[in-house]
């Protein structure tokens, strides 16, 4: 994705085991704010469980998307590879 260089609030959300984990961050981009989330948690408690799902929620700031600055929801999960993406979608 190409972004821009304006931070905006980002919002991250794990859920395991039925109780979520909220990490604002103030970020460039979705993939920032889910590693700054990730660090965040890891210093607080420890390594997430595979399959943990995460949601990052902020502006799109690909400048290839016709979206035109619309917020975005990235819907994944932790896997062996780091993350797995299963859904995005503009609200």
């Amino acid at each position: 994705m190409n972004h821009t260089t304006e931070k905006d609030v980002y919002t991250v959300v794990f859920v395991i085991a039925e109780r979520a984990y909220l990490y604002p961050c103030f970020c460039l981009n979705h993939q920032q704010a889910l590693e700054k989330a990730f660090a965040g948690h890891l210093e607080a408690f420890g390594p997430l469980p595979m399959g943990t799902r995460c949601l990052v929620h902020g502006l799109c700031h690909d400048t290839n998307c016709n979206c035109r600055g619309k917020n975005l929801v990235i819907d994944c999960f932790t896997c062996p590879e780091g993350v797995r993406v299963t859904n995005y979608q503009h609200d």
